[in-house]
């Protein structure tokens, strides 16, 4: 599960890039190919750290609840 999520927030970060720099899509994939390569350590590391999994995040959650109303959602999502 971990793993899937840090795909999908990588894959959009670099989405964004995409759209907004000048970053064509070979360089981004490249990019996302070299993030992608250190998401199973970063996985474990939080793994061997015994904890719960846990998230507060109030304010993000408040601004993805107003986001179907903003002109451009691009870092709202």
């Amino acid at each position: 599960m971990l793993e899937a999520l840090a795909y999908t927030r990588l894959a959009g970060t670099v989405s964004a890039a995409m759209r907004l720099a000048p970053v064509g899509q070979r360089d981004a994939h490249a990019l996302l190919a070299r993030a992608l390569d250190r998401v199973p350590a970063v996985v474990r590391a939080i793994g061997v750290r015994g904890a719960a999994p846990e998230s507060f995040m109030p304010a993000a959650d408040i601004a993805a609840m107003s986001q179907q109303y903003l002109h451009s959602r691009l870092f709202r999502s």
